[in-house]
């Protein structure tokens, strides 16, 4: 199950304020993991943000004690935070910045007192995919999955970044990096060269800053494993390999090949680097 606070501009609509919303977050966690664990009989909530008199769910969760505990970060703070909780931790739309969120998660992780390292199966990355038989093709595609970049953050200025939705250290980091309009998903290479708005940018811009694979096979291959080994490591790849007005044929020819070609490969090169470590 996912747990997530959502984004900036989901404030306003639901009447929310921007302020706390990660104390609200994590008393709407508590309660829940509590409510699927609690076996002797209905309890009393009385939080700060909710109040529940007699809390008792049924059926219960198929899976005990709950199920996996899944969470979305692009931000240090709140990924260390998973970290020390030991929940997969799922970066979206970060490129680069990938490595920073998971090695937060990382230091979360140790200072929970856990002795082990962190295994990859607590990471996970969401990337842009578009694969084709030539490299024209692939490049084609991605061209119209970036098309998701260009829309998604048609977002009128005062609902980017609401007062208080970030913490204070985020929000002062991304001000010094890209000013006071809130987040524009800006690009870096894997050595830190700026590459501009993911949104402007073009397909080349968004497969060297980390968030776009996109080619032949044995290319997507090469860049995702490329990427892996900058970021330091992870277990679990996600993917968006569709938007806008790409059609069905294209999509489904473009997660084909991946399924058949990159995919088997990847997992094999991943058992590989956990091997070596």
């Amino acid at each position: 199950m996912g747990f997530i606070k959502g984004v900036p501009y989901e404030i306003v609509p639901a009447n929310a304020k921007p302020v706390h919303v990660m104390d609200r977050f994590w008393e709407a966690h508590d309660l829940i993991i509590k409510a699927m664990t609690t076996h002797d009989g209905p309890f009393s909530w009385e939080g700060e943000h909710f109040q529940y008199r007699s809390v008792n769910i049924w059926p219960r969760p198929y899976q005990q004690p709950h199920p996996p505990v899944w969470s979305s970060s692009s931000s240090p703070g709140s990924s260390r935070a998973l970290g020390g909780r030991g929940y997969v931790v799922a970066t979206v739309m970060t490129g680069y910045r990938a490595k920073t969120v998971f090695d937060e998660y990382r230091k979360g992780w140790k200072e929970a007192g856990r002795s082990q390292p962190t295994p990859l199966d607590r990471l996970a990355y969401m990337g842009f995919v578009a694969v084709g038989k030539s490299e024209a093709e692939g490049l084609r595609r991605a061209e119209l999955v970036k098309s998701y970049l260009q829309t998604n953050t048609l977002v009128a200025e005062p609902y980017k970044n609401p007062p208080g939705f970030m913490a204070a250290s985020d929000a002062a980091k991304l001000f010094q990096r890209v000013g006071w309009r809130g987040p524009s998903h800006q690009m870096a290479t894997k050595d830190g060269k700026p590459l501009g708005s993911a949104a402007q940018g073009s397909v080349a811009d968004t497969i060297a800053g980390g968030l776009m694979f996109a080619g032949t096979p044995d290319q997507v291959y090469d860049q995702v494993v490329d990427f892996y080994r900058a970021i330091g490591g992870f277990g679990h790849f996600l993917m968006m390999s569709q938007a806008g007005q790409m059609g069905h044929e294209d999509t489904v020819d473009s997660m084909t090949l991946f399924a058949r070609e990159v995919m088997p490969r990847l997992a094999e090169f991943h058992a590989s680097a956990q091997l070596a470590a």
